[in-house]
């Protein structure tokens, strides 16, 4: 979708009044529109168009407006569509910003399970910050974990996989679990090979 994109850019050039405005125009070319659903009801474009308010959620995010981004990503969660899981861990990551931890558990816990078969490296991220946060040191562990065996699975580069090895080690040595670092690295380096 352009708007999508050019938004996108802009918000990356730091203009992200200019994001906000195209994507408002966006809004108002398809706030009329409404489609006939298989089932014969009628529902809006812009209420399907989960790309669109994954995208004003970002913008919004990034311009420090939480709330907005938050009533942003229920749009794209509830148009449940292809982005939801996209949708369900920007929302998440907006709760970590705010430091809601439990909010932001509740909302990415679906989405990755315990056993690994999430599909975003970027929510076992969040995960792990968020156990980190509640000092489960080991389920934190597991989580990173994850993400660094799905990122590795995109050809991450070797480089960020190493740095995001060495940040987690960072993170246990300053809330004072050196222990836990050291198994930490033992048991991460592998995984990068």
């Amino acid at each position: 979708m352009f708007s999508s994109d050019g938004a996108t850019l802009l918000q990356q050039a730091g203009q992200t009044d200019a994001a906000i405005a195209l994507l408002d125009k966006y809004e108002a070319v398809f706030k009329p529109i409404v489609n006939t659903t298989a089932n014969g009801k009628t529902v809006g474009a812009l209420d399907r168009d989960d790309r669109y308010w994954l995208t004003r959620g970002d913008v919004q995010r990034d311009a420090g407006k939480l709330d907005d981004a938050l009533a942003s990503y229920d749009k794209a969660i509830a148009a449940k569509n292809v982005n939801l899981v996209k949708a369900t861990y920007a929302k998440g990551s907006v709760f970590i910003a705010k430091k809601e931890f439990d909010k932001a558990a509740e909302q990415l816990t679906d989405i990755t399970p315990p056993d690994g078969t999430g599909a975003l490296p970027e929510a076992y991220m969040a995960m792990g910050e968020i156990q980190f946060s509640k000092k489960d040191w080991a389920a934190g562990c597991q989580s990173y974990a994850y993400a660094i065996t799905k990122l590795k699975a995109q050809s991450v580069p070797r480089e960020q996989l190493n740095a995001m090895v060495t940040d987690v080690e960072k993170k246990l040595i300053t809330a004072g679990q050196r222990p836990v670092a050291k198994l930490w690295v033992d048991e991460a380096k592998p995984l990068l090979q």
